[in-house]
């Protein structure tokens, strides 16, 4: 059914299924926190939070799924297309109907999606945890504390302020290029071996 609808309700729908999830599974993050207080932050607010994002994503995708695929995350459509199953000929239309991309982890080793919607000029709001922390600068976006509500509310309207398109972070998306990582680790290797 999904080669069915046209572009606009397919794209229509991954609004609706994307706000679905910042609302809901995003949202179940500051939730927990305002419900704990000063209680500390345990495992079992983990599994509630991963609940959430679980439940939407499944319910995404029962309702909204037929329509254009549920591509409710950048890094669905990605990988998607890496796997062969979506035409990388669509996933510009795609990313360029997000205005931001915002990926509030508490654990994010790289940040791979960050790159990717930096390489398609937008900003981008993140965490000051692992990777992102060493790739958003101030004319790519904005990072937040993970566990600071206003600090997130804050960082988005940094980043949404800085508009699409936004070249600065497809500069800094090129730093990060597979072929310039491979000639940096090639050039370690040289200096290793002589």
């Amino acid at each position: 059914m999904v080669d069915e609808t046209s572009l606009v309700q397919r794209l229509g729908a991954e609004f609706i299924g994307t706000a679905f999830l910042v609302f809901i599974g995003v949202g179940s993050v500051p939730a927990t926190l305002i419900v704990n207080g000063n209680a500390p932050f345990t495992m079992a607010d983990l599994g509630m939070i991963s609940l959430a994002f679980g439940t939407i994503v499944i319910a995404t995708v029962y309702a909204l799924g037929h329509i254009g695929g549920n591509h409710i995350n950048p890094a669905v459509t990605l990988g998607l297309a890496v796997t062969g199953r979506f035409p990388w000929s669509k996933v510009p239309a795609y990313m360029a109907a997000a205005d931001v991309v915002a990926l509030p982890s508490l654990v994010e080793p790289f940040g791979q999606v960050v790159l990717e919607a930096m390489a398609m000029q937008r900003p981008v709001l993140a965490t000051e945890v692992g990777g992102p922390a060493e790739i958003v600068t101030d004319a790519t976006g904005a990072l937040a504390d993970p566990y600071d509500v206003a600090s997130i509310r804050a960082g988005l309207e940094k980043a949404i302020a800085l508009g699409v398109p936004n070249p600065a972070g497809r500069t800094v998306a090129a730093e990060h290029d597979l072929s310039v990582q491979v000639a940096r680790i090639e050039a370690v290797l040289q200096r290793v071996v002589s």
